[in-house]
């Protein structure tokens, strides 16, 4: 907790610790599917989380791409998706895992015709 309130602070944040502990829980039962926080000698699991682009996206993941704004980020996950839903093998020399899950695209900068 103080990390992240130090972390917080020099982010010129305002954030409470009942604020910062609800978001702990949420990140915990996220990713590990319980709410509770691992304890000493408690056995982790380290079971590779699978690809859906080899290498870069994982699968049933939280997954984030940053860069500079009007960079591509848009345009390269689109025609990412498209390839994925094609059911093309690869796509930039990476391989597409499994069929193409549903996709919702929420936020775009893009206009619509893209």
């Amino acid at each position: 907790m103080p990390i992240l309130r130090a972390e917080a602070e020099a982010l010129d944040l305002t954030i409470r610790d009942q604020e910062l502990q609800a978001l702990l829980t949420a990140a915990r039962r996220a990713t590990t599917g319980s709410d509770q926080p691992v304890l000493p000698g408690q056995w982790l699991d380290v079971t590779p989380t699978p690809w859906l682009w080899d290498g870069l996206v994982m699968l049933g993941r939280l997954n984030l791409m940053i860069a500079l704004p009007k960079q591509g980020k848009t345009s390269l996950l689109l025609v990412w998706i498209a390839a994925h839903h094609r059911n093309e093998p690869a796509f930039l020399d990476r391989t597409l895992h499994g069929p193409c899950p549903e996709v919702l695209v929420i936020g775009t900068d893009q206009g619509g015709n893209d």
